[in-house]
């Protein structure tokens, strides 16, 4: 569970760095 818990955190935390920064920075950040 905790797991599935610490996941949902980072699609929240990833989902408000995509919002502020763009698609593009977001990107080049994951390679």
């Amino acid at each position: 569970m905790e797991q599935l818990l610490s996941a949902s955190l980072l699609q929240v935390f990833f989902g408000i760095r995509s919002e502020r920064q763009p698609m593009e920075q977001l990107d080049y950040n994951l390679l």
